[in-house]
């Protein structure tokens, strides 16, 4: 079974690929609303149609503007720059460690020398690796 996801406009082709192959039917927010739209109307979309987003834009990472419990799940990718390569490193090691139908929401900071990664889980503790 596929896990529906909704990645946002900065998400390129090849992360998008890649989260295909580890199970997600991916779709994009641009083929599906345009560029340029608001994350409200994004995020909107992904919790109506039970989708995970996933997105490189830190404001989804705001658990109190959008919290855990009310979406699928939310992926949000912070590696700078901000290029596809990084992205895709980024989602395979976040990828190849998780249990991804229990994840409500995530958070990868790459900014550290190791990165630390951020993950909230319904009804549970935030767990850092």
């Amino acid at each position: 079974m596929k896990i529906p996801a909704l990645a946002d406009s900065d998400i390129a082709r090849s992360p998008r690929r890649l989260l295909e192959h580890y199970g997600f039917q991916v779709d994009s927010v641009d083929v599906r609303l345009g560029s340029g739209v608001p994350d409200h109307v994004v995020a909107d979309l992904a919790r109506r149609e039970n989708r995970v987003l996933i997105s490189g834009d830190k404001i989804f990472a705001n658990g109190r503007q959008y919290p855990p419990s009310m979406y699928t799940g939310i992926i949000v990718i912070r590696v700078k720059p901000l290029t596809a390569e990084r992205m895709n490193r980024a989602l395979q090691r976040f990828l190849s460690q998780l249990t991804l139908p229990i994840i409500v929401a995530c958070s990868w900071w790459s900014r550290r020398r190791k990165p630390a990664l951020l993950v909230k889980k319904r009804h549970s503790k935030i767990i850092y690796f």
